[in-house]
């Protein structure tokens, strides 16, 4: 039974946060080691991550100095000892069955990276939810050949997201593969990383992730320097 390590960089989510891990603990997949990087929050998500890592021998907590989500997960990366490797992010949340179903895929055919489908959750200003799925155009297990010509199918799902992804640890180390710590982007460089190096790629028809957009958050703000960055 093949080790997963779920690594959730946060960063002041202390709102949403016991919802995502609370998912974590829940997979009916329980070969998993969950690792929490507290990257310099100033709210209460340090503490929850504390309060619930004394209640369950699956979870580790790493607190360090605000450093941005790639450094945090980097961080991650470097405490992980499982075969297979999942992002999730801390105010979002995802079907108890995502770990259980993708690694059998991963195992199964051999592959580098296993993509799946997802939701994506509006909130509204009033707390309606609208909600629409995104499933990969894409099916079944492709080789590198094939991956390259048809990369701008692959590109079109999300290529920023980390969590509709399942990576196998091992790839990301032979090949280096890391996240930089730029405040834009670093999370669609890793994956066009991945691209570079990838052998083989399984494409699952089937959505467990949960992507939500709170309209009016600080996260969906403009920024004026973000063309620049």
């Amino acid at each position: 039974m093949s080790k997963v390590s779920i690594i959730m960089p946060i960063y002041n989510v202390a709102e949403q946060l016991e919802k995502a891990i609370q998912c974590a603990l829940n997979q009916t997949y329980q070969n998993i080691e969950i690792i929490l990087v507290n990257d310099g929050s100033t709210d209460e998500s340090g503490e929850i991550c504390d309060r619930y890592s004394l209640k369950n021998p699956h979870i580790t907590v790493i607190h360090q100095k605000n450093a941005g989500s790639g450094f945090a997960r980097n961080a991650g990366l470097d405490k992980a000892t499982g075969e297979y490797i999942y992002f999730a992010d801390p105010d979002d949340y995802f079907e108890a069955n995502l770990v259980e179903e993708t690694v059998a895929k991963a195992i199964e055919s051999n592959a580098d990276l296993v993509v799946f489908g997802y939701f994506d959750e509006v909130v509204d200003k009033e707390g309606k939810v609208t909600k629409t799925e995104k499933m990969p155009t894409l099916n079944g297990l492709q080789k590198k050949e094939a991956f390259r010509a048809d990369f701008r199918r692959h590109y079109a799902l999300s290529p920023y997201a980390l969590w509709n992804k399942l990576y196998k640890h091992e790839f990301l180390k032979q090949h280096t593969i890391r996240f930089t710590n730029q405040k834009v982007g670093q999370d669609a460089l890793f994956n066009q990383l991945v691209g570079f190096d990838i052998e083989t790629v399984y494409y699952h028809q089937k959505a467990y992730y949960h992507y939500v957009f709170r309209e009016g958050s600080a996260v969906n703000r403009y920024r004026k320097e973000r063309f620049f960055l």
